[in-house]
């Protein structure tokens, strides 16, 4: 392959070359916020203990200098005699790339995409090929397969809740507000949330309470409300916080819930409607938002799995429509996460 595009590649999604390695690899490193996202390139097989080293390693130097989250990748462009399986056994994340039978393979426990590169880094690989970076020579594969349409690897990881960390934390966090509040009022009453924060226009206009457009957030009414607000959470959140990163996935949540409380109550205000209105809703649809944007303009794929999340979305926005809600935060909150994302990817 030739290193020049490879490097052309990496530069243009925002990576750069890490230069404290050498031999057979090439490191690209791209940083965002507490993030840092390492991808190593290998033209040549490698024992995995040696991998897992490297890896060890780089996450602690990044670590130091105050990346609290790097998550390292190995892409290997040459075809590997040993079995797939000893690199996904030591918990390393790989990307194969055989060109001998035209395929690019990507096991099921693996990312599915890494910082923006795998459709570009497929294309690619199957354009050029060969033994070394510096090498010119130019195969085509005229029946080369997708990694969709090889078998995969079955052995899945375990879930991690660290990986999706933030997410859980805001399920317990509304969990145990919900449970607290419900022991001094019923939460199915306007005017007990009304007391304990929810959002109103009067109170953040008037009265100038702008702290209740964080604490409706964190308010539901009732059990059934709740219940369903954390499903949906869960749902979005464990698709979309690993692949966008912790502090990114906080930020669209909250960054969505304020702005879409913000826009919806003072579209209620304006129409002199008297709202009381709480919820994480607006900041769900923002994660939903955010994840619409990386299906439709990062992953570009639609496959059964990201139509499916699509749908869900489509059924939450319809039931919302007919249903008492605030279906403008849903909206607002929807469009603020997706902006978010496309902004900042």
């Amino acid at each position: 392959m030739q290193k020049a595009k490879l490097n052309d590649l990496f530069y243009e999604k925002g990576y750069s070359i890490y230069e404290n390695y050498y031999g057979n690899r090439v490191i690209y490193t791209k940083k965002e916020a507490y993030m840092a996202f390492v991808t190593v390139v290998l033209d040549a097989e490698e024992d995995p203990n040696a991998l897992i080293y490297l890896s060890t390693s780089l996450k602690q130097k990044f670590l130091n200098i105050g990346y609290i989250n790097t998550k390292v990748l190995f892409v290997f462009t040459n075809p590997v005699n040993r079995p797939h399986s000893e690199y996904i056994n030591a918990g390393l994340d790989c990307w194969f790339f055989d060109e001998t039978k035209g395929i690019f393979i990507i096991y099921e426990n693996m990312p599915d995409d890494f910082g923006y590169i795998k459709a570009d880094l497929e294309n690619l690989l199957f354009e050029t090929s060969g033994s070394h970076f510096d090498n010119n020579e130019h195969y085509s594969f005229p029946n080369a397969q997708t990694y969709k349409n090889v078998p995969r690897y079955r052995k899945r990881k375990e879930f991690a809740i660290k990986d999706y960390y933030i997410c859980f934390s805001l399920v317990a966090i509304n969990t145990i507000v919900f449970f607290i509040t419900t022991l001094f009022g019923n939460t199915l009453t306007s005017s007990y949330l009304y007391s304990i924060g929810a959002n109103n226009g009067t109170a953040v206009f008037e009265n100038h309470e702008y702290y209740r457009l964080i604490s409706c957030i964190f308010l539901h009414a009732g059990i059934t409300h709740l219940v369903s607000n954390m499903i949906v959470l869960i749902i979005a959140g464990t698709r979309l916080e690993r692949r966008i990163g912790h502090l990114k996935f906080l930020i669209i949540y909250m960054v969505s819930g304020v702005g879409s409380s913000l826009i919806s109550i003072f579209w209620y205000y304006i129409n002199n409607q008297n709202v009381v209105s709480v919820g994480a809703s607006g900041a769900i649809f923002g994660l939903f938002g955010a994840l619409v944007v990386l299906i439709i303009f990062k992953d570009k794929t639609f496959n059964i799995v990201n139509l499916a999340y699509i749908g869900l979305f489509l059924l939450l926005g319809l039931q919302g429509a007919f249903a008492n809600v605030d279906v403008f935060s849903h909206l607002f909150g929807f469009i603020i996460g997706g902006v978010i994302l496309y902004i900042f990817p």
